[in-house]
């Protein structure tokens, strides 16, 4: 998470998008390596709002939709709310 927060203080560009990627990188990483495991879920959820931050909201939205798929009962998958996918589409600008 520290990369993450330290993207998000960066006030240059490429340092911003440098670190969004290695924060990536990392939730990636537990994802793929402890996908059975509660960090997993956040993670996942992590992914989705770096993508977000990166501007990429048709890769965020994939992001979201798998972590509804793959951890329906986590805290940070709200997939069962109708707004949830409102809100999604505002932010991210996907198309429904």
């Amino acid at each position: 998470t520290l990369t993450m927060e330290e993207a998000v203080a960066a006030e240059d560009a490429g340092t911003r998008e440098t670190r969004f990627r290695a924060a990536l990188s990392r939730f990636m990483t537990v994802t793929g390596s402890y996908p059975q495991t509660l960090h997993a879920s956040r993670a996942q959820y992590r992914i989705a709002t770096v993508y977000e931050a990166l501007r990429e909201p048709d890769i965020a939205a994939q992001e979201y939709v798998k972590l509804a798929y793959k951890y329906p009962d986590s805290e940070f998958s709200v997939y069962h709310s109708d707004q949830w996918y409102r809100e999604l589409f505002a932010r991210t600008g996907a198309v429904a």
